[in-house]
């Protein structure tokens, strides 16, 4: 294909060539001894005609293109002239000795190529293990095989090297075919007579029972006809939709007393405390079939709950009112000459940040002009002050708590999220160079009560905070407060604070408590 697509550009531009633009026609000298005129498109077929070198070989099949390509170009005037003509049959002497060559080179192409497929054939026949020792697992490489036999010629399936073969392979297959079929059925009763003693096995049912009776369902759905009709199936079935039918009734029973209790365990009067009862008893009519809600005594009973929930609603919104009022008020007594911000602007700050942070989401979306007004005072006061270096240590709560063991140790889960905050802030990778910008305190408290703080080994700090760092805290505290006592039970908190006072301590602002009390004996 490549030298046939060769011929024809060689052609097409030697014919460009010779008529640009009708110049095909133009005249050359006369030859000697003849008042033939031959055009440029002649002369080039008579020239590649001469040019093709007998004996005739498969590496000429490009010229041979090429010079027929160049005939068919001449019109019936230059085909019969008497040169073109005895060119032309010398040039059909030459295809046809082409044509017998390259019918050959294909016929023994062909039988080489037919020959590896009879290779391939044995080869994959080869990997088929004899009857008697074949497995399920065996079934691609026998479909293999039968896929290359079905690529062999007719002559090469009479072979008795591949009758043979193939003799073996069907053998194979047919064996193979009955191993999977008994597979099937095995596969079959295994799965329907797990079903039946699934569900014969369920026994009384009760609020228990709805994993498995819903694993049941979702086994049987996924079973093909061949199993729903196996021998038992189709009864079992049908006690299994039973006893899903009683589970769900005990569901239902279930979920209908929960929903009236808690209904009636909201108090009188509602008050903003009774937004959590309220929430409970609404999700428990959420999970409510609509049987269930057609009942008459449940419906009574929501009734009652969508009215406590339109008098929480009042009350929240009375109250949301009156935070709202706290904040304009608060975020009012922000300054606004933003050019003197600095450190004594924070209780103010935070006494509008705490406000404003008590707010509902959908208070603190007001867009009136009054909340809008005292906001961006506040925000303006709060972005300035961040600006000037006066920012919170940022610090995600890792989960803190005590070992339970005696003497105790504090353990730090997920301490990750404490530290990394805290180096992304400084701009620092590892705790020696932390201990260097901030400080971490061990807050104590006796009955809940603070009792002293002290300093904790920032740059050895890491999952577990030991026993003897608290012990030695504790100590320290104790030469100077009566209530740290040996044998005590005390709590603690850790917090930062940077060492430079350039940030806002975080001690105002974020501690991080161990709310269980342990005791200590030193």
């Amino acid at each position: 294909m490549k030298k046939r697509f060769l011929s024809i550009v060689i052609a097409a531009t030697l014919l460009c060539a010779c008529i640009p633009s009708g110049c095909g026609e133009a005249e050359v000298p006369q030859e000697q001894g003849t008042e033939q005129v031959y055009s440029q498109r002649m002369r080039l077929f008579l020239r590649l005609v001469d040019e093709i070198e007998p004996p005739i070989t498969l590496a000429l099949e490009a010229d041979l293109d090429a010079a027929a390509i160049v005939y068919a170009a001449l019109d019936e005037d230059e085909k019969g002239d008497t040169a073109v003509a005895q060119r032309k049959t010398a040039l059909d002497g030459y295809r046809r000795e082409f044509d017998t060559l390259k019918t050959q080179a294909e016929r023994e192409e062909e039988e080489k190529a037919e020959k590896e497929r009879v290779e391939a054939f044995l080869a994959a026949t080869d990997l088929v293990p004899a009857a008697d020792a074949l497995t399920l697992s065996d079934r691609a490489a026998i479909d293999r095989a039968k896929e290359l036999y079905a690529e062999l010629s007719d002559l090469s399936k009479a072979e008795k090297r591949v009758s043979e073969a193939y003799a073996a392979l069907v053998e194979a297959d047919e064996h193979l075919t009955e191993m999977e079929q008994a597979a099937h059925k095995e596969a079959v009763r295994t799965a329907a007579t797990s079903f039946i003693e699934g569900v014969e096995s369920l026994g009384e049912i009760t609020l228990d029972s709805g994993e498995a009776i819903t694993e049941l369902l979702h086994s049987y759905e996924s079973f093909d006809e061949e199993i729903k009709a196996f021998a038992g199936v189709q009864e079992a079935k049908e006690k299994l939709d039973a006893a899903n039918a009683a589970y769900r009734a005990l569901v239902d029973a279930h979920d209908k007393e929960e929903f009236l209790d808690l209904v009636g365990e909201i108090k009188e009067p509602i008050g903003l405390e009774s937004e959590g009862d309220i929430l409970r008893a609404e999700r428990a009519y959420e999970r409510l079939s609509e049987e269930v809600r057609q009942d008459a005594e449940v419906a009574a009973a929501y009734e009652k709950l969508t009215d406590a929930r339109a008098r929480y609603r009042e009350i929240f919104l009375q109250a949301e009112n009156e935070k709202a009022q706290r904040f304009i008020e608060a975020a009012m007594q922000v300054p606004t000459d933003l050019e003197n911000v600095g450190m004594s602007w924070f209780n103010v700050l935070r006494a509008a940040s705490e406000a404003y942070a008590a707010l509902a989401p959908e208070t603190q979306a007001r867009t009136d002009a009054e909340f809008t007004e005292a906001f961006n005072r506040w925000n303006n006061a709060q972005r300035a002050f961040d600006e000037k270096g006066y920012k919170q240590i940022p610090m995600e709560n890792p989960i803190l708590q005590t070992s339970g063991d005696r003497p105790s140790f504090i353990v730090l889960q997920y301490d990750e999220r404490m530290f990394n905050a805290l180096f992304g802030f400084y701009g620092v990778t590892d705790k020696a160079a932390l201990a260097k910008q901030c400080v971490a305190w061990l807050d104590v408290y006796v009955d809940g009560a603070f009792a002293g703080k002290g300093e904790l080994n920032l740059a050895g700090m890491g999952h577990i905070i030991y026993s003897s760092e608290v012990f030695s805290v504790l100590k320290a505290l104790s030469a100077e407060n009566p209530a740290i006592v040996s044998g005590a039970d005390f709590s603690f908190a850790i917090h930062f604070s940077d060492r430079e006072d350039r940030y806002i301590p975080s001690d105002m602002t974020n501690r991080l408590e161990i709310p269980k009390a342990q005791n200590y004996t030193w």
